[in-house]
């Protein structure tokens, strides 16, 4: 479970996949306080990723904050953003 680096708590899963041999894996968290989301990628990915690049997903602008390597795999935080490019209030 990863922690949120903005008020460093511990970051419920968001999203969890079955697939054939792995069971109730989590791929995804969402802090309840931050709004932060995290993802997890492969790790070759790394070399196209940067802290702090801006990107639109599901329609929502989000920015990288950090990327973290966890066992074999590559945790992207990102903090979704208003649409002025500042830190999104959270609706929690």
């Amino acid at each position: 479970m990863p922690t949120c680096p903005l008020c460093n708590s511990p970051m419920p899963a968001d999203r969890v996949v079955s697939l054939a041999g792995v069971q109730e894996k989590e791929v995804s968290w969402r802090c309840e306080h931050d709004g932060v989301q995290v993802g997890a990628v492969h790790p070759v990915q790394i070399s196209h990723l940067r802290v702090g690049s801006e990107e639109e997903q599901g329609g929502r602008r989000t920015r990288i904050i950090k990327l973290e390597m966890q066992g074999a795999e590559l945790l992207v935080f990102r903090q979704p953003l208003d649409p002025a490019g500042t830190a999104a209030p959270t609706d929690v």
